[in-house]
């Protein structure tokens, strides 16, 4: 949280910044913004929120979001220069204030030019009067209108105490050509900083689990939190469903820490549905091959998943052929968590319940066990 603190520090003292929130899905980016937004309203700041969802596909549909709830919310708007135009994002505006003007009529891109230039002159408005913070997230699902958007904000040349918050996944099969080229802009912008967020270490596993308990810990909790470090790989939302799923099946209530640390987790339903969620936008091919491995668990023989998949090794590795999930850099052999929470959680085989069934007696017996 420094970082994102001293760039609201910064922002307060007049210094309009951006800060990009990077990481895996449930690493805590929303919970990390939301932090920083509760500590800026409580100190008087105008917070602004947006989202993109996916499959929508509404261009600016966080500028839409962020400008009608704060309308909806305030009795006297501060709507800049050009507030006009920004009945195109609101129409409702119109009517609550009729004296506006209307929005220019001219060619597109000069029309859309004029609204990018109206939402910079708004948020530098509400900023010269008091200090602001707008939280963007999801960018991943965004429309490229909306991502030239928020690199023209970055890029105007209004002055104004605001701090924009973005955040996005930075897995492969989240990052499009577009995103990525417009991070890639916004990151040679002045003022501008990317915080990419990794999961918790052993010690913060331990810490975690001790304020969940309130600050009991027995004997068995570090083996415990060693264990958890281990299935989850320190992912927060991974690691609070298992607890939850601990709890859910008594190995905490039953027994306490040495119960939940000894005996087997599973695989929580919530885990189980974001992982085939997840799976299912990888093509055919990539899912076979993740299937074969999730089999081998979580280290695995390139040479014998390549024999298992009927594949050149080579193929089998190649991003262009397959394309990687979320994080995968292909090594010769070794643990990949990113290919265990794609396919494979806990040592349970595919908890989508996906891997063919055939798959298994394409494995000879004498491959196992697989190299670990």
């Amino acid at each position: 949280m420094s970082r994102l603190e001293a760039a609201w520090a910064a922002a307060r003292s007049g210094r309009r910044q951006l800060v990009l929130l990077a990481g895996e899905p449930g690493i805590g980016k929303t919970r990390r913004s939301a932090e920083l937004a509760r500590t800026a309203h409580a100190a008087g700041a105008v917070v602004l929120h947006g989202r993109c969802d996916d499959g929508l596909a509404l261009p600016y549909q966080p500028v839409v979001e962020a400008l009608g709830t704060y309308l909806r919310h305030t009795a006297a708007p501060v709507l800049g220069r050009l507030g006009g135009e920004l009945t195109r994002l609101v129409p409702e505006l119109a009517t609550r204030l009729p004296e506006l003007p209307a929005p220019m009529s001219a060619d597109p891109e000069t029309e859309r030019y004029r609204l990018f230039d109206a939402v910079a002159a708004w948020l530098a408005a509400l900023a010269e009067a008091t200090p602001t913070v707008l939280v963007v997230e999801d960018i991943h699902w965004a429309t490229p209108p909306t991502l030239a958007l928020l690199t023209h904000l970055v890029r105007s040349g209004e002055p104004g105490r605001l701090l924009l918050v973005v955040n996005y996944r930075d897995t492969a099969l989240d990052v499009t050509p577009a995103l990525a080229d417009a991070v890639a802009d916004l990151l040679r912008q002045p003022d501008v900083d990317r915080l990419s967020l990794t999961g918790f270490d052993r010690d913060g596993v331990s810490a975690y689990l001790q304020a969940r308990a309130g600050g009991e810990f027995d004997r068995a909790g570090p083996q415990l939190a060693e264990r958890l470090h281990a299935e989850t790989a320190g992912d927060p939302y991974y690691l609070s469903e298992l607890l939850r799923h601990l709890g859910e099946t008594g190995a905490l209530t039953e027994g306490g820490w040495a119960a939940a640390a000894d005996g087997g987790s599973g695989v929580p339903e919530s885990v189980r549905d974001v992982i085939a969620r997840r799976v299912s936008r990888l093509p055919d091919a990539t899912r076979d091959v993740l299937a074969l491995a999730a089999i081998q668990g979580d280290r695995f023989d390139p040479t014998v998943l390549a024999e298992a998949s009927d594949l050149p090794t080579s193929t089998c590795w190649r991003p262009s052929t397959l394309p990687a999930p979320p994080g995968w850099s292909p090594r010769p052999t070794g643990r990949r968590r990113d290919i265990a929470s794609c396919t494979h959680w806990s040592g349970t085989p595919c908890p989508t319940g996906s891997v063919p069934p055939d798959a298994c007696s394409c494995i000879e017996p004498p491959a196992l066990p697989w190299p670990r």
